[in-house]
């Protein structure tokens, strides 16, 4: 009964703290783009720049329980087995984010690689962005830079906060 009662406490506070973080970069992203600027490279960093911010506070207990709250979650979520379902999955998306926008630059610039299978994805990928217009590259480019700075948030989290845990 005992560990019923912590597991489901566990995971109640991994949804709270997941999804006050949500609550708190989403609407400040839609914002930004909405009444500040619609180029995407402008807002580059925003949610970085948030993340630390939330990191540093909580480092400090300038944010109360929450702040207690989501240092748990994190340390919990950066140890054991559970540390690979944090860095596996952005380091994928990267790596196929990086994919596609080397196929679209390559369908552009017309270059044969010699492979069949590659040559057919570039055809693929290349049409279908030429089809939107651009827009799956613009897609794909903002893509990326926002798993670069969720990767770096996390890697920024484990070198700060963990830190003081193992000292």
């Amino acid at each position: 009964m005992k560990q019923t009662n912590k597991t489901i406490s566990h995971r109640f506070e991994t949804l709270i703290v997941f999804g006050a973080i949500t609550a708190i970069l989403f609407p400040i992203r839609l914002i930004f783009v909405t009444y500040v600027t619609d180029n995407w490279f402008a807002s580059f960093g925003l949610i970085a720049v948030i993340s630390l911010t939330l990191v540093v506070l909580a480092k400090r207990n300038k944010m109360g329980k929450f702040g207690q709250l989501f240092v748990r979650v994190m340390k919990k979520w950066n140890t054991g087995n559970r540390q690979y379902l944090l860095y596996i999955p952005p380091i994928l998306l990267l790596i196929v984010s990086i994919g596609i926008i080397s196929l679209i630059n390559m369908y552009d610039s017309n270059i044969d690689s010699g492979n069949e299978i590659v040559n057919f994805l570039v055809m693929r990928f290349g049409s279908v962005n030429e089809q939107s217009f651009g827009w799956m590259l613009h897609f794909y480019t903002v893509f990326l830079v926002e798993v670069l700075e969720v990767l770096g948030s996390i890697i920024f989290f484990r070198m700060t906060i963990l830190k003081i845990q193992l000292q």
